[in-house]
C-alpha cells in the first residue's frame, strides 16, 4: 500500500477514536449534571418568596376568572393563554418550594 493511500485511511481510523475519547463516561448511563452553588437563602427570605408567589398566583387567578367570564359572553382575551401558562409555572414552582 502506498503512503498516499495509507494517510487517508489512517485519518479515517484516527478521527472516530479521537472523538470517542472526548466523551465523558457517566455513571449508570445518566447525563452529568453540573451543579453550581446556590446562594444561601434564609428561611425568612424563603417564606417571603413563597408568599409573594402565592400572592402573584392569586392575582393572576382572579384575572383569568374575569377573562373566562368574558369568554362566556363571546370575547376571548388576547393574553389568556399566556396567563394560564404563567399560572401553571407559578403553581409548579410553589409545589417545588413547599414540598419536602
Amino acid at each position: 500500500m502506498s503512503a498516499r493511500a495509507a494517510l487517508p485511511l489512517l485519518f479515517l481510523l484516527a478521527v472516530p477514536a479521537f472523538c470517542q475519547q472526548a466523551v465523558m463516561p457517566t455513571p449508570m448511563g445518566r447525563p452529568v449534571q453540573w451543579s453550581h452553588p446556590l446562594p444561601e437563602v434564609s428561611p425568612a427570605q424563603r417564606v417571603q418568596a413563597i408568599q409573594q408567589e402565592a400572592h402573584d398566583l392569586l392575582a393572576l387567578s382572579s384575572s383569568v376568572q374575569e377573562d373566562l367570564e368574558k369568554l362566556q359572553k363571546g370575547l376571548l382575551a388576547r393574553d389568556l393563554h399566556d396567563k394560564l401558562k404563567k399560572m401553571e409555572k407559578l403553581a409548579k414552582r410553589l409545589r417545588e418550594d413547599v414540598g419536602p
